[in-house]
């Protein structure tokens, strides 16, 4: 049924010209095409995923807008099977409904059919989560430090992964830290934990591709004087924006609305009985209303052909609007806060998210796909009728959104 839908989502779409950023990716696989291996002045990341749709073309004969776009829905098809595989390790019980919620992430699934980067390395990321749940470390911190050919950013998946790797396999680690040869105790402790040679081997092999990726990652920026290779300008490094935080808590309350709404007795009772959620969301108000501005030169304009511009540049034109603005935002505040994650280590998710949407100016909704997939991997299962009634919520939301980008009304 997804495969179906992506497939008429794609004749929807099939002989159009160019969505949002489509042109410079096409440019940029243009070049490869005519054997220029240089990277386009407007391309912000490494070409990792030009290189690969490059041979599929290549192997294909094939250098056609429609061709990549049928290569990218391929890839998302295979993003949803890796989903469900993480979903099965995880939540052996989930259903269908779950795979779903995530083949329908309203501002997802248009990506899936666009030439972007952002499905593919949504796949890739979720490969290295795979991996790194059937405890297959080393190939999971290749996989990771892999992605940063696609998107440099991922670097913060990369220091989430690897934090998991230490809590889950070194749980003395956090008892030595205070010793005054950390490496050495570290070592120690590998060599106590693990008697046999190949599983020590196993464990210092996978630290050590994720050490080379940290330090391959630290060289190109230094390299590079920055994470962005083209339209430094646009995207300083480094700088702190909260603006991508409030937008992305403003978009999940619409994305996961079902299940926020079911979480409005755990609020109340939290607002009730906890000491601290009153103070902290009260801080949280004062720091959104003295820094929640919109001041990137892409993101302006009531008239924009995007539609995030129009929500973010009226929101921000009076302190009513802003506070009107922090309804949703709020409410999706303290519905994270209430809801139970399963995963161990999944409470890493929120300080990494964080630090993965705080350094980018441009307030994009496209950098939230990997925190949002995440959240709905690592969330508790709730009862079978909301599942259902989200997934539905999920596919009818993301067919509305999709038909207006679809007649370029306007875009994400």
């Amino acid at each position: 049924m997804i495969a179906v839908m992506f497939l008429m989502a794609f004749l929807a779409i099939h002989g159009e010209s160019f969505f949002g950023d489509e042109g410079f990716h096409f440019e940029q696989l243009r070049r490869f095409h005519e054997g220029d291996f240089s990277i386009d002045h407007q391309l912000t990341m490494l070409p990792g995923y030009h290189l690969v749709l490059f041979a599929f073309s290549r192997a294909a004969g094939i250098h056609d807008l429609n061709f990549y776009r049928f290569i990218n829905i391929l890839i998302s098809l295979l993003s949803v099977a890796v989903f469900r595989a993480i979903l099965g390790i995880l939540h052996p019980r989930a259903t269908a409904t779950r795979v779903v919620q995530y083949a329908f992430l309203p501002i997802l699934f248009p990506y899936f059919l666009f030439v972007y980067t952002d499905a593919f390395s949504l796949f890739v990321i979720l490969l290295a989560l795979w991996l790194f749940l059937r405890h297959w470390y080393t190939a999971s911190a290749a996989m990771i430090t892999a992605s940063l050919l696609v998107r440099q950013n991922n670097i913060i998946w990369l220091l989430f992964l690897l934090a998991a790797l230490v809590l889950a396999e070194l749980p003395g680690f956090l008892r030595i830290v205070r010793q005054k040869f950390i490496l050495f105790a570290l070592l120690r402790r590998i060599r106590e934990r693990y008697r046999t040679r190949v599983t020590r081997v196993r464990l210092l092999s996978a630290v050590a591709v994720f050490i080379m990726g940290i330090v391959l990652f630290a060289a190109f920026v230094w390299w590079n004087q920055g994470i962005a290779i083209g339209d430094k300008e646009s995207h300083p490094f480094p700088s702190f924006h909260p603006g991508n935080i409030y937008f992305c808590l403003f978009l999940s309350f619409f994305m996961f609305l079902p299940l926020h709404l079911s979480n409005t007795k755990r609020i109340i009772t939290a607002l009730r009985t906890s000491r601290i959620l009153w103070p902290l969301f009260l801080v949280f108000f004062l720091i959104f209303m003295m820094t929640f501005v919109n001041d990137h030169g892409y993101n302006q304009g009531l008239d924009s052909v995007y539609l995030r511009n129009r929500i973010l540049t009226y929101f921000t034109e009076t302190p009513t609007l802003k506070m009107l603005f922090f309804v949703p935002v709020g409410y999706s505040f303290l519905s994270f806060w209430t809801t139970r994650l399963t995963w161990p280590f999944s409470t890493l998710l929120y300080p990494a998210t964080i630090l993965y949407l705080l350094p980018s100016w441009l307030v994009e909704q496209r950098y939230y796909f990997v925190p949002m997939v995440l959240f709905l991997l690592f969330r508790e299962s709730k009862s079978s009728r909301l599942e259902t009634i989200s997934a539905v919520y999920s596919g009818t939301f993301a067919i509305l959104l999709f038909v207006p980008v679809a007649l370029r009304w306007f875009f994400l």
